[in-house]
């Protein structure tokens, strides 16, 4: 006999779709980044082959490195703090920037073209992080339109060309920044939500540790942290403690820079420390992006 109670139940289960959402998703993510990386390839690729070492930013690195070319990973924390700024607190204050820079040493060596390689990976991880945010709201083909025409922006020609600038620590940050917050939003679990806020600190650390001009940046984390709370995205407690994290840093850099313009009567170029020049920068390449 056929029990049709059981049967009617089964009918009225409702269907759960989490897994084709899961599906197309994961389809979005890998369609983002594997564009993204090979944009970030085409525009960038060749200088991996072709880079050479640079005279005007590149001799600390063979510093870090010293007379045997190498930098032993136990070494870099010893390194960060007796022949950087972030020890001597001199000049400037870029803890993040150098942190990063001291573990490529180690990693990459004298190896120039694993150093350029390294700036096409954090490239194209900015690049992806932009594209699957915009696939959200503007699907998959309007969104590689537009990180295509952010790719060439004239803006990026300075950054990516040689190795010392923090804008290429900064880029690759917003990047972790983006998928961070997008994970935080749209995660379908509460545990990747938590992990993805976690991410969004980390993120948000490396890029005003990166460069003193982007500190005002992490406002915009903080806000994340905010909405994803009042939204329910993340528990009250884990926002507030992630968002503590982001003010301690902010506030350790800042502290640091204002007692060295202090001292110094300006900023590291000998200009005035201003509203308006701490923003113009921003300004202008927006300006040229248009």
């Amino acid at each position: 006999m056929i029990d049709t109670e059981a049967g009617s139940a089964v009918a009225r289960r409702p269907i759960s779709w989490s897994g084709a959402r899961d599906y197309r998703a994961g389809l979005s993510l890998t369609i983002s980044l594997s564009f993204s990386l090979c944009l970030a390839v085409l525009l960038t690729g060749k200088q991996i082959f072709q880079a050479n070492w640079g005279i005007i930013d590149d001799f600390e690195i063979f510093t870090f490195l010293g007379p045997d070319l190498h930098l032993p990973i136990g070494e870099v924390w010893h390194t960060l703090l007796t022949k950087t700024e972030v020890g001597t607190l001199q000049g400037r204050f870029r803890p993040g920037f150098y942190t990063f820079r001291l573990l490529e040493a180690a990693i990459w060596g004298p190896n120039v073209h694993l150093w350029y390689f390294s700036n096409t990976m954090g490239f194209a991880i900015f690049l992806g992080s932009c594209a699957w945010m915009m696939s959200r709201f503007v699907g998959t083909l309007l969104s590689a339109i537009l990180t295509a025409y952010l790719a060439v922006l004239p803006l990026w020609a300075g950054i990516w060309s040689r190795l010392g600038t923090s804008e290429i620590n900064g880029a690759a940050s917003v990047g972790v920044i983006l998928f961070a917050a997008y994970g935080v939003f749209f995660g379908e679990r509460a545990t990747s939500r938590n992990v993805s806020a976690a991410a969004l600190t980390a993120g948000t650390l490396m890029l005003i540790g990166a460069k003193e001009t982007f500190l005002p940046l992490a406002g915009g984390s903080l806000a994340i942290l905010a909405i994803a709370s009042f939204r329910r995205r993340i528990p009250a407690w884990p926002s507030i403690l992630w968002g503590l994290v982001i003010v301690a840093g902010v506030g350790g850099i800042t502290l640091v820079a204002a007692r060295q313009v202090s001292a110094a009567g300006g900023d590291f170029y000998a200009k005035p420390v201003a509203l308006w020049t701490t923003i113009e920068p921003a300004i202008r390449g927006l300006w040229s992006a248009a």
